[in-house]
């Protein structure tokens, strides 16, 4: 949905790391979007088959998060629809942190299909 804020945890969490997201705000995702990217990581399961289902043509650029950077397929918990789930700061910063490199090379590797 577009138009959404950042959550106050989110910001929180950013500024902790030196990110300043105060005026982020959510957008939908288009095929447009999908087609400029050459990979889009997402954190739950059922983010990655929605894409897929309404994407077709672009559903080998989505991945989980977990997938990309572990091997393993496990959710990460979505604040938004989970209000249980507010510090995923840190284990996303660590997913990205062990993974960066893989999910350099996957973007490279999608990007030279094209």
């Amino acid at each position: 949905m577009d138009g959404y804020p950042a959550m106050p945890a989110a910001i929180l969490e950013a500024r902790r790391l030196g990110l300043d997201i105060q005026e982020h705000q959510s957008r939908g995702i288009t095929a447009d979007m999908l087609q400029e990217s050459d990979l889009v990581v997402v954190m739950e399961r059922g983010h990655k088959e929605a894409l897929q289902v309404e994407f077709t043509a672009h559903r080998h650029k989505v991945v989980l998060l977990s997938e990309v950077t572990e091997g393993s397929s496990y959710d990460i918990a979505d604040p938004v629809t989970d209000p249980r789930s507010v510090d995923v700061g840190p284990q996303i910063c660590r997913l990205i942190q062990i993974g960066f490199d893989t999910i350099c090379a996957r973007a490279i590797e999608n990007s030279q299909q094209q």
